[in-house]
């Protein structure tokens, strides 16, 4: 049912006052004059005070559009690089083209003063450049965007490192993982871009503790898996240490069977559970998102609710680590060992929030939500 590789996945100044806009068209008169040089006529003049002002709203509505996309999509980083972005982009009467740019001006020359690497460092200032032109006349329109790391997504392994026994988190948390037991990783093509192939003998990733994993009153566990076959008791993603779990905290994994996953949360002094309606089938792709709030529990299958109850816990805190692709770090016993999947991983992550149905389904559509790696940002126009 379908292959293991997936086709990858890939105005501000609205409103100015009246008097303002009847200054600016003034000032642009005045200007006109420099700007027409030979032209001596007062219809070149009219006509260039005329085009002068769309081009302004043509290169601010472009900028705005490209301020949108950076704080709309987490991976602009890597997704685009230095320079120009977009080149005489049709927009009303006229075009803009966009730039993008590391650092800002920050002497005053006109030159952006950066590394020239986009993505080297998600703390980086970027400076957006958009050129509106309308019948020849042109208006340029500069932003800062300085990133804001958000707090929600706590833990995002992409698995798309390709070589290697490191897993990244893109979150910014530095929750980083270490490919564990794996001898060589089996990185290969997944639903979006890399993903990790664990062997169901005792792979899995290991992330250590940190309090950013300690999830209390609410929280989204979520990831793409492809099941080359079913084992009882799979852990998927499993925060505990000991074989007789009595650090754990969250749990999602499979049950004993049926094929079905259980969502377990551990409390104080009761704990709750749940199993999906959903038997999953091996070699096909599947989105899981676990959720919980004040209000219940939720399991979500490739973006449709699959199962909820109104019950639910507070959370205990766990000193265990973070296991992905297994439930423990040891073996629980000959049999079953550290209780490992067998298959592909991918895109996982761990919110300290409970993501809406809305934010689900973008994620199951390949999408992204949050804003753990700074794609949330603060914007600074400078023209």
């Amino acid at each position: 049912m379908g292959s293991r590789q997936h086709q990858n996945h890939q105005h501000r100044r609205r409103g100015v006052a009246l008097l303002l806009v009847l200054f600016a068209v003034a000032i642009s008169a005045t200007l006109a004059l420099s700007f027409l040089g030979g032209q001596s006529t007062s219809l070149g003049i009219a006509r260039n005070i005329q085009n002068h002002s769309p081009a302004r709203y043509v290169a601010e509505s472009g900028l705005e559009l490209a301020i949108a996309y950076v704080q709309a999509d987490e991976d602009w980083r890597t997704d685009q690089s230095q320079g120009t972005w977009v080149t005489d982009e049709p927009f009303g009467d006229g075009t803009f083209t966009i730039v993008g740019q590391d650092g800002e001006d920050t002497d005053g020359d006109g030159v952006v003063d950066g590394d020239g690497d986009l993505a080297d460092d998600d703390t980086d200032l970027l400076t957006l450049t958009a050129t509106g032109t309308v019948n020849g006349a042109s208006h340029i329109a500069r932003a800062v965007l300085t990133p804001i790391p958000g707090n929600d997504l706590v833990g995002h392994w992409k698995l798309d490192e390709t070589t290697g026994l490191l897993a990244s988190d893109s979150s910014g948390t530095g929750n980083n993982g270490t490919v564990t037991n794996a001898g060589t990783p089996g990185w290969e093509s997944a639903y979006i871009d890399g993903g990790l192939h664990l062997d169901g003998t005792n792979d899995f990733i290991a992330v250590a503790d940190h309090e950013t994993l300690d999830l209390s009153d609410a929280g989204t566990l979520a990831l793409w898996f492809w099941m080359d076959s079913f084992k009882s008791f799979a852990g998927l993603i499993h925060k505990g240490d000991t074989t007789s779990f009595s650090d754990e905290s969250y749990s999602l994994q499979f049950w004993d069977g049926n094929r079905r996953i259980y969502f377990g949360l551990a409390g104080s002094p009761s704990s709750r559970s749940m199993q999906t309606n959903t038997s999953f089938n091996n070699n096909r792709w599947y989105h899981v998102a676990a959720v919980w709030d004040a209000g219940g529990m939720y399991v979500y299958v490739d973006g449709t609710l699959d199962i909820s109850s109104g019950n639910t816990v507070s959370v205990v805190d766990s000193p265990g680590g973070l296991n992905i692709g297994a439930q423990l770090p040891v073996y629980y016993n000959p049999s079953y060992k550290n209780l490992p999947f067998d298959g592909i991983i991918d895109d996982v992550r761990v919110y300290n929030r409970a993501l809406t149905a809305a934010e689900v389904a973008v994620l199951a559509g390949g999408g992204s939500v949050g804003g753990g790696g700074g794609n949330g940002c603060s914007v600074r126009w400078v023209d």
